[in-house]
C-alpha cells in the first residue's frame, strides 16, 4: 500500500492532526494538487527502511508524508498510547473470544496446564503473480510452518493454533499437526471479514507471520513471541533492496 500523510497544524490548539489516506497507485488529483501546492513534501528514501529525518521535520507549516513508512521505529516512543486506541469494537472481541473459547475446548481435558493461543497468518493470493515473484516476494512453505509449531509446542504444554489466510485451500492441506499437545483450527472469518482476523489472531498470545502488513500488525497488536519468515524478502531482489530487516522487523522477533 502507498501512504500519503497530511501533517496540518491547528493554529488554536498548537497540536498537530495526521490524516492518513491509502492508496493502490502512486497518483493525486489534480484538485487536490491545486490544494496542497503550498504544502512541503517529504519523500521517504526506502519504502521498507526507518529514516530519521521524518521526526525532525518541521512541523510549523503543513506537510505531505509520501511513502510507505513501515518500520516500527517510527512510533515506538509512542506505542503504549497506540495500542490504546486501536481497540476493536465490543461486538468484534466478543465474536473472537467466543471462536477461541470453542476452539481451546478441543484440547485434551485431562492437564490443568493453562492453554496458549499461537496465531498463524497465511499470505499468499496475489503474491503468488507473476510481477510480484520478479520483484521479490515470496510466500512461505509448509516446512517452515512445521518448524515453527514445534518451536512453541516445546515451550508450552497445551497449544491452540489459530490459522487466518487468503488461502485457505492451501493452509489447511498443509498446516497440519500431529503434536500430543496441541490442535489447529482455522478461522471461519476469512472469507467474511478481515475485521474479525485481525481482532481474532490480535487476541492470540504469540504469532507466527509470513509476508505483509496485516500479519506484522496482527503479531505487533498480540505483543508475545512473534516467528516470521526468513525468506522475505528474496535476497538480490530489488524488494529486498528497499528493506532494512532491523527496522522492518522488531529486534525481539525470532527468523526462523
Amino acid at each position: 500500500m502507498y501512504i500519503t500523510a497530511f501533517v496540518l497544524q491547528s493554529e488554536l490548539t498548537k497540536t498537530h492532526t495526521v490524516f492518513i489516506c491509502m492508496y493502490k497507485v502512486r497518483r493525486i488529483d489534480e484538485d487536490f494538487t491545486a490544494v496542497t501546492k503550498s504544502y512541503g513534501v517529504y519523500l521517504e528514501r526506502k519504502s521498507n527502511a526507518f529514516d530519521s529525518r521524518a521526526l525532525s521535520l518541521n512541523f510549523m507549516r503543513n506537510i505531505i508524508l509520501d511513502g510507505y513508512y513501515q518500520s516500527w521505529r517510527y512510533f515506538d516512543h509512542v506505542r503504549s498510547d497506540i495500542r490504546k486506541q486501536f481497540q476493536f469494537r465490543s461486538s468484534t472481541v466478543a465474536t473472537v473470544n467466543s471462536f477461541l473459547s470453542d476452539a481451546a475446548k478441543l484440547l485434551p481435558q485431562d492437564s490443568d496446564d493453562p492453554h496458549i493461543f499461537v496465531g498463524i497468518h497465511v499470505r499468499r493470493g496475489d503474491l503468488l503473480d507473476f510481477y510480484n515473484i520478479k520483484a521479490g516476494y515470496t510466500v512461505a512453505d509448509a516446512s517452515y510452518f512445521s518448524r515453527s509449531l514445534q518451536y512453541f509446542s516445546k515451550k508450552f504444554h497445551r497449544i491452540v493454533f489459530v490459522v487466518c489466510s487468503d488461502d485457505m485451500v492451501w493452509s489447511t492441506s498443509n498446516i497440519q499437526s500431529t503434536l500430543s499437545n496441541a490442535v489447529v483450527v482455522f478461522s471461519k472469518f476469512s472469507s467474511l471479514s478481515p475485521e474479525l482476523d485481525l481482532a481474532l489472531l490480535s487476541h492470540c498470545n504469540h504469532t507466527i507471520i509470513t509476508v505483509g502488513s496485516f500479519g506484522w500488525w496482527a503479531a505487533w497488536l498480540a505483543g508475545g513471541e512473534t516467528i516470521y519468515f526468513r525468506d522475505f524478502p528474496r535476497l538480490g531482489s530489488s524488494l529486498r533492496e528497499s528493506f532494512r530487516m532491523n527496522d522492518y522487523y522488531l529486534p525481539q522477533w525470532i527468523a526462523m
